[in-house]
């Protein structure tokens, strides 16, 4: 366990997964092998890949950076949902 991380009593229905390959993983992958663990009758929902606040930043700079080299408009780039 990391000495670092925050302690709470809070009780909830996620689990992060964090530094992976995820260009290699995708969340049917991560569905099957929680399904491995699970006891009999158990039920795993759902399974959703998100990218953090910080990978967004860099992959919109980066077509940002890309956009102005190739000087095309970075306005329609830059559009994301969510």
């Amino acid at each position: 366990m990391d000495k670092d991380a925050d302690v709470t009593n809070n009780i909830t229905n996620r689990l992060a997964v964090c530094n992976m390959d995820w260009d290699r993983m995708r969340a049917v992958d991560l569905m099957v092998l929680f399904n491995s663990f699970l006891p009999t009758k158990a039920l795993i929902h759902s399974v959703v890949v998100s990218i953090s606040a910080l990978l967004k930043f860099r992959i919109l700079s980066s077509i940002n950076i890309r956009a102005n080299f190739l000087d095309l408009p970075v306005g329609i780039w830059s559009q994301t949902n969510g």
